[in-house]
């Protein structure tokens, strides 16, 4: 089981992040076109509404961080991601790149609706998975020990950009709530103590 937190250099003091120094804040994408219709597709475009609210979001005058110098937008390899760190992108000029690390945990989706999706597994099953995730497994799904791993690989890779400068990963809620855990020097066995994230939150990390 991964560590989450770990204490590697100055970037940690018991295992959390020192935010004196690291300005970095995640951001959960947009709604989803499949969350709108009830669809459990795994890589989709945002919605009609969820580009018009990200929108909004970034041309907020109290929008955080944005007149710090050329912030870096690291988002997923989804469809949903990359559309909302290009439309900050576009809005904010910001730089932006992707690292499929941050891409959503694999639940074995097929494009099917959430009923039959809740139907093949049993939603008995899914709700023991989302209670303890690393003890319950998923058909077909990733394992969820090695998918915060790479969460965990990921977020430690952009922590030297992040002391240069603000750093905002665009991801979905199962990711962020791995970074927030990870920010806190918590493990995946924590995962009870995070939060879920609303399409379009931002929150800061650490």
């Amino acid at each position: 089981m991964p560590s989450g937190g770990g204490k590697e250099g100055k970037t940690c003091t018991g295992g959390r992040l020192e935010a004196s120094f690291l300005s970095l804040f995640a951001l959960r994408h947009g709604e989803a076109a499949c969350g709108a219709l009830g669809h459990t597709r795994r890589d989709t475009p945002l919605s009609p509404e969820g580009v018009a609210r990200l929108r909004a979001l970034a041309t907020r005058s109290e929008f955080p961080f944005a007149r710090e110098p050329l912030p870096l937008i690291v988002s997923s390899s989804f469809r949903r991601a990359l559309e909302s760190a290009a439309i900050l992108h576009e809005l904010l000029g910001w730089p932006a790149t992707s690292d499929a690390r941050f891409d959503e945990f694999d639940f074995g989706w097929e494009d099917e609706t959430l009923a039959d999706f809740f139907t093949r597994i049993s939603t008995e099953r899914f709700r023991a998975f989302s209670a303890a995730p690393l003890c319950v497994a998923l058909p077909g799904a990733e394992s969820f020990a090695d998918f915060f791993a790479r969460v965990n690989a990921a977020f430690r890779d952009l922590l030297p950009r992040a002391e240069h400068g603000p750093v905002l990963i665009v991801a979905h809620d199962g990711v962020n709530r791995a970074l927030s855990l990870i920010a806190d020097g918590k493990g995946a066995d924590a995962w009870g103590e995070a939060p879920p994230w609303q399409p379009g939150e931002l929150r800061p990390l650490g």
